[in-house]
């Protein structure tokens, strides 16, 4: 995956979620771009709600 899509969706969910974190971050990346069922292969804990 390029940079400036991986840089757009960090952007954009900075811009949805100022206060997040950076573990939540990831998190809410790997979901937005391979799904919650590969964010589970990667994370321990990935919450209903991410992102």
């Amino acid at each position: 995956m390029c940079r400036g899509v991986r840089r757009a969706v960090i952007l954009g969910i900075r811009a949805q979620h100022p206060d997040i974190g950076d573990e939540e971050l990831r998190v809410c990346l790997m979901v937005r771009l391979y799904g919650r069922s590969e964010a589970l292969r990667v994370f321990d804990h990935v919450p209903d709600d991410a992102c």
